[in-house]
């Protein structure tokens, strides 16, 4: 069978996975409004407080979150008007899709090392971790840079809770001598970028985290207008994974020189960022537990 033909059969797979999708998991509509209306221009806050608070037990775990150490403000915040007021729409909308997305990954057993605990603790670090990067290197808003870095890995946890019997299978194989993506396509005929890439389309996702959800392995072959943000995530990922914070509980990807070139950094750059980032993760362990 040609190269070809394999990714037409490929393509239709994740076409059929994809239809089915919602029957398994479904990313709660207030994130996908949040991100909707903190991206537009003409909207205010009262309508991103209009339908965050339609949800008591996320409006809830929005205010630990804003009165957690992450933020140290002086006096408690109370409402959502006065977390806005505070922290500004953005960051706010981040603190809603983190607290709802982070019900896709309550339950599931752990297979060797790999948890979906696990899981969200490296989403929510790489996350921080390219929000620092992005703020340390002026590429955009850093907070257009966290909310792509936490959904960057968004297709392991879908694939986990959808493929369960087969991802177990690959997880009991892999070794370190073949990366992840590599032992992706080998049992499922795609990779979790190209799974997630679908996913967040078929949810409406905006283009920036589509992209970075495809490309934040290989930043380097993407040509679009988020190019630098992208970059950001792909350093933020590669970050925690060489301080063992990583997606499958063991480390199956490498270090990208390419990566690191393109912002004239070694290794020895890569591994002291890390351990800023750790640094700072210990003011968010609110936000690193699902």
């Amino acid at each position: 069978m040609s190269v070809a033909t394999l990714k037409v059969l490929n393509e239709e797979a994740l076409d059929i996975l994809i239809q089915r999708i919602d029957e398994v998991s479904s990313l709660p509509q207030i994130a996908i409004q949040a991100m909707e209306i903190a991206s537009a221009e003409e909207s205010s806050a009262s309508e991103l407080t209009a339908i965050v608070e339609c949800d008591v037990a996320l409006s809830a775990r929005i205010l630990k979150l804003v009165n957690s150490s992450a933020f140290g403000l002086r006096n408690q915040v109370t409402n959502l008007q006065q977390a806005i007021a505070y922290l500004g729409m953005k960051q706010v909308r981040n603190l809603a899709i983190t607290a709802s997305v982070s019900e896709l990954f309550l339950g599931g057993d752990a297979v060797g090392a790999y948890s979906r605990s696990g899981l969200w603790e490296h989403m929510v670090a790489v996350g921080i971790a390219a929000r620092m990067f992005a703020k340390k290197h002026q590429i955009g808003d850093p907070e257009d840079a966290f909310i792509a870095g936490l959904l960057h890995d968004l297709g392991i946890v879908i694939l986990d809770q959808f493929l369960n019997t087969r991802f177990a299978m690959m997880l009991n194989a892999m070794t370190s001598q073949q990366v992840q993506v590599r032992w992706e396509q080998q049992y499922f005929g795609f990779d979790h970028t190209q799974f997630g890439e679908r996913i967040a389309r078929h949810w409406k996702f905006p283009e920036l985290v589509v992209d970075t959800i495809r490309y934040h392995h290989m930043a380097g072959v993407y040509r679009g207008e988020h190019s630098q943000m992208i970059k950001a995530v792909e350093m933020g990922n590669m970050a925690m994974n060489e301080v063992g914070i990583t997606s499958l509980g063991a480390k199956y990807n490498r270090i990208s020189m390419a990566a690191l070139n393109g912002f004239d950094m070694t290794i020895g750059d890569l591994s002291r960022f890390a351990e800023e980032v750790k640094v700072e993760l210990v003011k968010y362990q609110d936000w690193l537990v699902p």
